[in-house]
């Protein structure tokens, strides 16, 4: 750390093999694939499935009946066209889009679109303690000898002597060693560290959880330790006892050990400091971390934030469980998650899970809540776990090691405070680091996704059902039911009136628990709703062929609205579990854009453009026909829907 002045420096490593460049490395790749595009596979896969067995039946059944082989040809082409959702990505461009527009409002801003399904999909999040569950401005509230004695002097004069913050008109850098200073500083106890010039350093890393300077003093060389109690009380061969220096025995071991224990079950935090004098060398290792004299602890806290409990509250009535990954112990952990109300199902620390098989470890993350003293990569393999498991996992973090873990999580979160690479392997980003303002993403995402699955449900089950009535009547009719240019035309009407559907309401329930896609829950819709229009597309070939004796355009143009009537208007039913309108309302875009197309659609055969597709005027005793049959088969629609939910178990 350069506080002032200036220095020469020796480049020993540089690109990945930096530690930096280490982590570029494993962001140097795609990003998983998420559970939304893995949906929407299963779904493109279901649709080629049935697009390609209908087409090729259809056009084998028209050529065995007579139909001309190019008339067939383009038949069957319409028939696919009018099956296939086309209009799906630009729908699901839509949603994504208007949903982060409205996330941006509740202070989230969404970096990759397709991760906002993620968002709302997430079952599990992980997240660190500190800044999360608690304000993340850490306090130093006391320095105590080993034997709980109160010092100021002594054991803050070494912490700060082994302390990388930078001193000016503001204190920065490591938030313990600000916390320190600013304690000094508070203290008042004046410059503790006149007496030390700094030789050298021994960084801190995760491994060891200890960082050492080495100092010149009036004595010679001093080396000052300072880390969690749990290692840098294993390097100790001494300790200062009741103001002498002693044998650190396992009696004094024990004690020390308790006190530790005593003041992390208050869900305090606690660094050791130690020291011992070293000779001359011209490099210092981890190694010259021995034989060293305890000194005595720093007490830290990082109090809960106010509002923590009601957004976790929030979280759980949502179905999100939360998982703490911290670098804290877990007496420290466990304090905070039972101040704040996190429920703590199980505990496991950094040296359980490096002892784990994978399989062993899938099984672990299933049964805990905090993983205390864990690693980066340690993180990383957690994350993995779960998602492995089934899980969709959301990581928040905002430091240089937690990038590779919000890479590789279904929904990376950071902050804009956070370091700039965390941010660039974040696909979300909060304006605030708080639970509350993720939790309002999260319902945010499943409003998007209940949208894209309300086009979804449309596009399969109407789609599917008029396209069968199509290819049905084309076997048994001395003509084709419609023309290919009138299949593509009523395809292009329906589709622009579902552009809306973004901005469609979503009911409060269905925000309530996590959803996936289910291939399985739309090819059942489909199977079952497909057939409600079928049947009301057959009564109008009997009502057209036996009452109006209709010539195929006027055939054409007849079941051209009473389809199109149906296949638009069934949106106000499918789009809600509740009763359409009484229970539920829609958007008023969707209302009034669905209208419009339904209003354009109904005069289109009495106009020249009509007339250039093939359309003929229709009598008017057909549209009291039509209405009845559109409204009995709304009622229809909404009562199966009821109990395919109910009795279905959907």
């Amino acid at each position: 750390m350069v506080v002032r002045g200036s220095a020469k420096g020796v480049v020993y490593s540089t690109g990945h093999n930096t530690q930096i460049g280490a982590i570029s490395k494993t962001l140097a790749r795609a990003h998983p694939e998420t559970e939304f595009q893995r949906g929407t596979k299963k779904y493109g896969n279901l649709l080629l499935t049935l697009t390609v067995f209908l087409v090729l039946a259809i056009f084998g059944l028209n050529i065995a009946v007579g139909h001309p082989l190019f008339d067939a040809l383009l038949f069957g082409l319409a028939i696919a066209i009018g099956i296939v959702p086309e209009m799906m990505p630009a729908i699901v461009t839509i949603t994504l889009s208007t949903g982060a527009h409205r996330m941006a409002k509740e202070k989230v801003i969404v970096k990759r679109l397709e991760s906002m399904e993620n968002l709302g999909n997430i079952d599990t999040l992980c997240t660190d303690k500190t800044g999360t569950l608690t304000e993340g401005k850490i306090f130093l509230v006391g320095s105590y000898t080993p034997d709980s004695t109160p010092d100021d002097s002594r054991v803050i004069g070494l912490s700060l002597a082994a302390n990388n913050a930078v001193v000016g008109d503001t204190i920065t850098g490591n938030p313990i060693d600000v916390a320190i200073w600013e304690y000094a500083t508070q203290k008042a106890l004046g410059d503790l560290t006149k007496d030390y010039t700094k030789i050298n350093e021994i960084p801190f890393d995760y491994r060891r959880r200890i960082m050492s300077v080495i100092m010149r003093t009036r004595e010679g060389l001093t080396l000052i330790a300072k880390g969690a109690p749990e290692s840098l009380i294993q390097d100790c061969t001494y300790v200062e006892w009741k103001g002498q220096g002693q044998p650190l025995t396992p009696a004094l071991t024990g004690s020390l050990n308790t006190t530790f224990t005593n003041y992390s079950m208050q869900g305090l935090r606690v660094i050791a400091v130690a020291y011992r004098n070293i000779e001359q060398k011209n490099t210092y290792t981890p190694a010259d971390e021995t034989g060293l004299t305890l000194a005595g602890f720093l007490v830290f806290t990082d109090p809960p934030k106010k509002d923590v409990g009601e957004a976790l509250s929030k979280l759980e009535k949502l179905g999100v469980g939360i998982k703490i990954l911290t670098g804290d112990n877990e007496l420290v952990a466990n304090k905070m998650c039972n101040e704040v109300g996190l429920s703590v199902k199980g505990t496991v620390t950094g040296t359980e899970l490096a002892q784990l098989s994978w399989a062993q470890l899938k099984s672990s993350v299933e049964n805990a809540t905090v993983f205390a003293r864990v690693t980066p990569n340690q993180k990383l393999d957690v994350i993995k776990a779960l998602k492995e498991n089934g899980h969709v996992v959301g990581y928040m973090g905002d430091g240089v090691n937690d990038a590779p873990a919000l890479y590789e999580a279904d929904a990376g979160i950071s902050v804009d405070t956070a370091v700039d690479v965390s941010k660039d392997a974040a696909d979300v980003v909060l304006l605030r680091k708080d639970l509350g303002v993720l939790a309002n993403g999260i319902e945010e995402g499943r409003r998007t996704f209940g949208n894209t699955i309300k086009y979804v449900l449309m596009g399969t089950s109407s789609n599917f059902g008029n396209m069968f009535s199509a290819s049905a009547g084309s076997v048994f009719l001395p003509f084709l039911p419609m023309l290919p240019i009138q299949i593509l035309f009523l395809n292009l009407l329906y589709n622009v009136a579902n552009l809306t559907l973004p901005t469609d309401n979503v009911d409060p329930e269905y925000t309530k628990w996590p959803r996936k896609w289910d291939i399985g829950f739309v090819r059942n819709f489909t199977i079952f709703f497909g057939p409600f229009s079928s049947v009301y597309d057959f009564l109008t070939f009997g009502i057209m062929l036996f009452i109006f004796g209709a010539s195929p355009a006027l055939f054409q143009s007849a079941w051209f609205v009473e389809s199109f009537w149906t296949q638009t208007l069934i949106i106000f039913v499918i789009r809600t579990r509740r009763i359409p309108f009484f229970k539920s309302r829609p958007s008023k875009w969707l209302v009034v854009l669905t209208l419009a197309c339904v209003a354009f659609g109904t005069i289109v055969p009495f106009t020249p453009l009509g007339a250039l597709m093939g359309f003929t005027a229709i009598p008017a005793s057909f549209w009291i026909l039509n209405i009845l049959m559109t409204v009995t088969y709304l009622f229809l629609v909404d009562a199966g829907k009821v109990f395919f939910y109910k009795i279905c178990g959907y």
